[in-house]
């Protein structure tokens, strides 16, 4: 049997980040289309020949950024004058960001109580004028308030300090914030942007000497990350997974009094429930506070992803110190440590306790750590985790995090019921451009599920959301909307809403068919299958440059976050191991890809602007997605029924044939679109294209390949009356026949299954495997 190759060939063969390019490149760089072609309407004032009157007080000049980039939006509009006076003024207000704009005949006066109110002001004028299409105004006051406070995001091609590349973007000298770049996020709504680090790299500590020992550099970055962030009304949000476990022997030698939960291997949870850990954590929060006083906050995963304190793990804890007390209040206890540290601090920032792995505690152990933690900590759940849905008359599961299972979670609502009555902060984790479903394009333009869930959020007063993890943060019309919505002062009408996100992209004029399209997008992609190994290892990212296997090689697929795995998998059943047959996997791609199509066929046409442009080449790179990923699950379908002899098995091979002869054309169109736009294909978690043209077309030539070789032996076989696919059989080099045991598992013998020393057992019943 042919073996897998252990990397992708293509991995260290990545093209340029072309798309920083438009990062670098002014927000305002072509005029609007079909701009000032209409007289004011009634309830509407004309602002051509307008000029900017900055009276607001900005000694620190943090406004020139959005009064620069609301010149030139007037500039390249030709729009500029000395006319109509838009003003900025300063009035108290009740909230930070909040504002008023009054428009009348004469002028426009935006007031607020600090300089994110006049920016956010600014922005939304320009936002009237683009939809409006032209230099109009709506007559009359308009007063916004931040109903979510807190709209965190992260830099889309940041390295993420993990493996397989741990490069660390607090150590380099790149430049990750170009000034467009947060220019677009500014004009996006969000304030924050995270930063991943590691404690015994970014802090140094008079009680563990080992760590922070070259901190000096990592915390001088993030100085000038959070000056030029603040230009833009951002801050960095410091993120990471803390206090680290002992790992090590020497680590639990030396400090056996830190010693907590065993783990095993000589490792050890840390244990905040002792003097000396209790210490730590508020030195090690107190530091960071004062070395960088400007951060907007502290985001600490203190729960889950990988053992932490003792109260990080599941509901058993084998630590002396702290196994006879509940499991909510030993992490109530790490997690005021931790906040001591920042009360003590000269810092206002957030802390942000993020309890990423409470789907292994039951809801009562939940509810007693909200009642239990500090009232001052901002408590983050995730939004979709362990959320239940039907799909196709069957109860799906939403493990980890969804774009397109609208939530909440139970598991979200019974955290957020308890925060609710115990009067604690609630921060939400969610994916707001695109999340693990597909992660290769941008975003996927789905504002109508943005709109469901914040409704949602906003009845649990939800105070601040994490958008992202390393994917789903590219700046576009879903962070628009997002951002919006944190403003949002009702939510009685959904398409109201969507029309007005639609019209500050495609002018007043194409409203109704963008809507409509998006309208089924979002059909569409509520469809996708409710799978988390789906997502993790489907076809859905990057099936353009799947190498489908005709004869069986039994190689396992992809992991969808990584670009140094092979993709030349064939064992598609690893894709539905938690809860969906092939067959309901084909019926859900096959919907998805229907309803796709006729969003498509909705959109206007190209007109040359390119953030209208830039919108079709995404929607079209779906397209082409989802319809590769139906065509490979049809394909290992039929393969299954071709080895089965369970069909025509001429006609079979006939139509595999014309499924790959669709999949050349898909890989091309995709290889067309990539070379217009440097977007697609590129995975932040990845950091790396997961396809581009010349893996594109190498897969092309593959497949080309393929049908000139595999196809024939296979149909020689059949004239021959040979079964087709001899793996099936079980005779081929190295294969190896099992027979299943009809009754109970336990009853079941272990089988070896390599030479490493795996080994599974299997039964059957009426039902199942």
């Amino acid at each position: 049997m042919k073996r897998n190759i252990t990397c992708d060939p293509f991995f260290d063969r990545q093209p340029p980040l072309s798309f920083l390019e438009e990062f670098k490149s002014p927000l305002h760089s072509q005029p609007i289309p079909e701009w000032n072609i209409r007289e004011a309407e009634k309830n509407e004032v004309s602002c051509m020949s307008c000029f900017l009157n900055r009276k607001f007080p900005d000694e620190e000049m943090l406004l020139d950024t959005i009064y620069d980039d609301f010149f030139l939006f007037c500039k390249i509009n030709g729009i500029s004058g000395n006319e109509y006076e838009i003003r900025t003024e300063y009035r108290k207000m009740d909230c930070f960001e909040d504002y008023i704009i009054e428009v009348s005949e004469y002028c426009c006066v935006i007031s607020a109580g600090d300089t994110e109110g006049i920016r956010r002001g600014l922005v939304y004028i320009e936002d009237e004028m683009q939809r409006r299409n032209g230099a109009f105004l709506p007559k009359g006051k308009i007063s916004r308030h931040a109903y979510i406070k807190s709209r965190i995001t992260r830099c889309f091609f940041s390295p993420i300090n993990r493996a397989p590349k741990f490069q660390d973007e607090l150590y380099d000298d790149i430049d990750y914030y170009p000034d467009e770049y947060l220019n677009r996020l500014a004009h996006e709504g969000m304030n924050g942007v995270w930063i991943y680090t590691k404690f015994p790299d970014l802090v140094p500590s008079n009680i563990i000497p080992e760590y922070g020992r070259d901190s000096e550099r990592r915390i001088s970055k993030l100085r000038r990350i959070t000056e030029k962030c603040r230009r833009y009304g951002i801050k960095p949000y410091v993120f990471a997974i803390e206090p680290v476990a002992l790992a090590t022997p020497e680590m639990t030698n030396k400090y056996p009094e830190l010693r907590g939960h065993d783990l095993g291997d000589g490792k050890y949870n840390f244990c905040t429930n002792t003097e000396k850990g209790k210490a730590y954590c508020k030195e090690a929060m107190y530091t960071l506070c004062n070395l960088c006083p400007g951060i907007g906050g502290i985001i600490i995963i203190t729960m889950g992803e990988r053992g932490t304190a003792c109260g990080s793990g599941r509901m058993d804890i084998n630590c002396s110190n702290c196994k006879d007390k509940p499991i909510g209040e030993v992490l109530s206890q790490t997690v005021d440590s931790l906040m001591e540290g920042v009360r003590k601090s000269v810092s206002n920032c957030e802390f942000i306790s993020w309890s990423y792995g409470h789907r292994f505690w039951s809801n009562d152990a939940i509810k007693d750590y909200v009642r239990s933690a500090p009232d001052d900590v901002m408590l983050m759940q995730n939004f979709e985790e362990m959320g239940f849905a039907k799909q196709l008359g069957r109860e799906r599961i939403a493990i980890d995090y969804w774009l397109s299972y609208v939530g909440p979670s139970q598991m979200f609502e019974a955290t957020a019921r308890q925060a609710n009555e115990s009067n604690k902060h609630l921060y939400a984790k969610t994916q707001v451009c695109c999340s693990h479903e597909l992660a290769t394009v941008p975003y996927v333009p789905v504002p109508g599920i943005l709109w469901e869930k914040y409704k949602a959020m906003r009845s649990y007063n939800v105070e601040g959301v994490m958008q992202c993890w390393y994917f789903g943060n590219y700046p576009s019309l879903m962070n628009k909307t997002a951002g919006e919505l944190a403003f949002l002062r009702n939510y009685d009408d959904k398409n109201a809403f969507l029309r007005h996100i639609a019209g500050i992209y495609w002018g007043e004029n194409n409203v109704d068919k963008v809507v409509d399209a998006w309208n089924l997008f979002e059909k569409s992609y509520r469809n996708y299958p409710l799978n988390i190994m789906f997502s993790y290892y489907g076809p859905v990212h990057d099936g353009p440059v799947w190498e489908l296997q005709l004869l069986p090689k039994n190689f396992p697929l992809p992991r969808s976050w990584q670009s140094i795995d092979p993709v030349n998998g064939d064992r598609i059943g690893e894709s539905l191991l938690s809860g969906h047959t092939l067959e309901e996997a084909i019926e859900l791609c096959d919907r998805m890809l229907k309803s796709w199509y006729d969003g498509c066929s909705l959109l206007p046409l190209s007109s040359g602007y390119y953030l209208r442009d830039e919108q079709l080449s995404v929607v079209e790179a779906i397209r082409i997605q989802f319809r590769s990923a139906l065509n490979i699950l049809l394909f290992y379908k039929a393969r299954d029924e071709l080895g089965r002899n369970l069909s025509d098995n001429v006609a079979l091979l006939s139509y595999m044939r014309k499924l790959v002869e669709d999949e050349i054309s898909n890989s091309h169109a995709l290889c067309f679109l990539c070379k217009k736009d440097g977007r697609l294909g590129y995975h932040s978690e990845g950091e790396g294209y997961k396809y581009f043209p010349d893996k594109l077309l190498h897969r092309v030539e593959y497949l080309k390949t393929m049908l000139k070789t595999e196809f024939p032996m296979v149909e020689k076989r059949i004239e021959d009356t040979l079964p087709p696919l001899e793996y099936y059989l079980g005779i081929e080099e190295d294969s190896v026949s099992y027979a299943l045991y009809h009754g109970s598992i336990e009853d079941a013998s272990w089988a070896d299954f390599d030479k490493a020393g795996s080994r599974f057992r299997a039964c059957v019943d009426r039902k199942r495997l």
